[in-house]
């Protein structure tokens, strides 16, 4: 496997367990205690990291 993609998926495993954690916290009791400022930015966060992660993983399949 070239380092490139090797590195690409090695970005992607990575940005999972981001995105695992994070949504664990989202549905913690934690979470819901944070000011709903602090929750949008999460949420926002969140979607945005889901969003990162599926570009990797069609750039990834391209790959020879």
């Amino acid at each position: 496997m070239s380092n490139y993609k090797e590195r690409l998926r090695d970005e992607s495993t990575a940005l999972k367990i981001k995105i695992e954690k994070l949504e664990e916290f989202i549905v913690s009791k934690g979470f819901d205690e944070l000011p709903n400022i602090e929750r949008e930015d999460l949420k926002q966060q969140y979607e945005h990291m889901q969003k990162y992660n599926l570009v990797l993983t069609r750039r990834i399949a391209r790959l020879p």
